[in-house]
């Protein structure tokens, strides 16, 4: 969900567009495989003391440094990939308030994201909270609201919604659970954030 900007253009220039759901497949299972190899073998290690992120329990010895610093390499290469979508999908309509100098602008613009994006990061005391919420929020929208919608609108007519409108009470059910996650996670969500900012001001006043 989060890497589809980057995952749809690949599909576009292979060699062999048919394929791409192999591709697709093979790449989810590496994710999801590398995910639980990270959260299963993090929490073993540290129990009831581990933290979000795990890095936060490493050691502060040669090997969980050099760890941490390829998985900082991994995110500013990631970050990269993952920027470039939207970035440019803004990029398209911001260059039309500017006559020349396109690329001097491009990089001034970017570095304005950037900026904000980590300013976004440290003003967070603790940026999992926000993490959670957008999850919340993209996870109900990109992968049941719209995607159900959409699909709806699209098979209306043809190939139709089928006997006994099968396809209408199936996106009906998905765009129920898009909701339900929408609605609670979001709740969650909100009151974990305030409690987070909450909690730092009574500190910071103790």
């Amino acid at each position: 969900m989060s890497c589809a900007g980057v995952v749809i253009p690949i599909e576009n220039n292979m060699r062999e567009p048919h394929k791409f759901p192999i591709v697709l497949c093979i790449g989810n299972s590496l994710i999801v495989a590398g995910t639980l190899f990270v959260s299963f073998f993090g929490y073993v290690g540290y129990l009831e003391q581990s933290e979000a992120p795990i890095t936060l329990n490493f050691p502060m010895k040669t090997f969980p440094k050099i760890l941490k610093g390829l998985i900082a390499l991994m995110i500013y290469v990631t970050h990269a990939l993952n920027f470039w979508p939207p970035f440019m999908i803004c990029f398209h309509y911001l260059k039309k308030l500017h006559t020349g100098r396109y690329l001097m602008w491009e990089l001034i613009y970017r570095a304005i994201f950037v900026i904000c994006i980590s300013m976004v990061a440290i003003v967070f005391p603790t940026i999992s909270t926000l993490m959670g919420f957008l999850g919340a929020f993209c996870l109900s929208n990109m992968a049941f609201i719209w995607p159900v919608l959409i699909n709806t609108l699209v098979i209306w007519n043809r190939p139709g919604l089928g006997k006994y409108r099968w396809r209408l009470w199936r996106n009906m059910t998905m765009l129920c659970i898009g909701i339900f996650i929408f609605i609670c996670g979001g709740l969650v969500s909100t009151i974990e954030l305030l409690s987070v900012f909450f909690v730092e001001n009574v500190k910071r006043f103790l």
